[in-house]
């Protein structure tokens, strides 16, 4: 039964990838610093509820309702103009309807490192899996990786993959280096150190 769970997950996680390729660093699993969490000044967040969760975002950034679907909700700067391609966060929940191997299962076999090489193998450079870190609601993966756009722009992408029951949740944080602040690898995180379930 374990295996079956871990290979759903696993065909679930390699839908969801966008765009990466293999994978050149690995760490093991340690904690969320307070330097790492993305802990933004509190005192100025909207709180988003998205299918069965919630989590904060800056409050000089919202939702771009154009660009986001009932699954995948895209966030940017209130500072940047949507036309000229800010850099961004998006936010994917699918609802699985099924339990979550633990994530200690997934780090220990390695299915994480699996994924990333047959799901993202075609587009992106420079493929780091990063550490493994813990947030409230669980364990969370996370890569980051390089694509160059048709414009020859490069861009630098982080995913975030938290491991939780019911749902496959991504995060992408996307910088084009336009001096978005906060950037949006900080905006990731404060999402991730916010959520939890309805």
């Amino acid at each position: 039964m374990k295996k079956i769970l871990i290979f759903i997950f696993s065909i679930v996680v390699i839908l969801s990838l966008a765009s990466c390729s293999p994978i050149r660093d690995t760490e093991k699993a340690g904690t969320i610093s307070d330097a790492e969490s993305g802990a933004l000044n509190s005192e100025d967040t909207i709180l988003i509820e998205q299918g069965g969760f919630s989590y904060e975002i800056p409050g000089d950034w919202h939702k771009v309702d154009d660009l986001s679907t009932d699954q995948v909700w895209f966030f940017k700067s209130s500072l940047k103009d949507i036309e000229d391609m800010p850099s961004n966060v998006t936010v994917e929940m699918n609802r699985t309807g099924r339990e979550a191997p633990p994530f200690e299962a997934l780090a220990e076999e390695n299915i994480f490192n699996e994924t990333m090489v047959l799901g993202i193998a075609t587009r992106a450079e420079d493929v780091k899996i990063g550490e493994n870190f813990f947030v409230p609601i669980g364990g969370v993966f996370q890569a980051s990786y390089y694509y160059t756009l048709q414009d020859g722009n490069r861009v630098m992408q982080r995913m975030f993959l938290p491991v939780v029951n019911n749902y496959a949740v991504l995060v992408y944080a996307t910088d084009f280096r336009d001096d978005t602040s906060p950037l949006p690898e900080d905006v990731a995180k404060m999402i991730l150190n916010t959520m939890e379930y309805n």
